[in-house]
């Protein structure tokens, strides 16, 4: 069944044009139940060892050829004109790329080229499109260090903030919607992680 698939396979994949998105939205909420800060007795279920992100050490390479340029027409792609397709593609491969790069040093860059990309992008027409640029908040939301993005992104992650429950009300799509009410309740999440860890200790 759909449900046993998700569950069995919880990686992000590139959704085709017509896909609701599962495996994403899966990814996602399992990342925020992680993130969540939950008080309860008794033991939880040990811990996976970790292994080194061998992606880190490259991600820059992959990430940043590809939003280089994206603006501009070329002789066989028009990203910003017809080739919705090909720029939706690109979009949710950023936002794997970004995904991936979690612990890289090259992270808060990538995050921080990311969502500009994201910006100049966000009232764009096409459903696929704009499926994967929420996608990609998630990633940053996701990979890029919470201190980074709530300190040295402070204007950048409001104004997204404030797109983002634009897109929960109004957005025609109810995929897009659910990813948006997702992003905000992993900011939400970030700000109360970092709320605790800065509060005195014994209050």
């Amino acid at each position: 069944s759909p449900s046993e698939s998700n569950a069995s396979h919880p990686s992000i994949q590139i959704i085709s044009h017509n896909s609701s998105s599962p495996d994403w939205k899966e990814v996602v909420e399992q990342r925020v139940r992680s993130k969540t800060r939950r008080f309860a007795k008794g033991r939880s279920q040990a811990e996976q060892l970790g292994t080194p992100n061998q992606f880190a050490p490259i991600a820059g390479h992959f990430f940043f050829p590809l939003l280089r340029n994206f603006d501009r027409p070329l002789t066989t792609f028009d990203l910003l004109g017809d080739d919705h397709l090909v720029l939706g593609r690109l979009v949710h491969t950023l936002a794997i790329l970004m995904y991936f790069a979690l612990h890289a040093v090259v992270t808060p860059a990538m995050g921080k080229a990311l969502l500009e990309f994201v910006w100049a992008l966000r009232f764009h027409t096409d459903t696929y499109v704009r499926h994967g640029l929420l996608s990609s908040v998630s990633s940053i939301l996701l990979s890029v260090p919470a201190e980074y993005l709530l300190d040295d992104m402070t204007e950048e992650i409001l104004e997204t903030q404030v797109w983002l429950a634009d897109v929960a009300e109004k957005d025609p799509d109810g995929d897009c919607r659910h990813l948006a009410m997702q992003n905000l309740l992993l900011m939400e999440n970030l700000k109360k992680k970092k709320k605790l860890e800065t509060a005195p200790l014994g209050l």
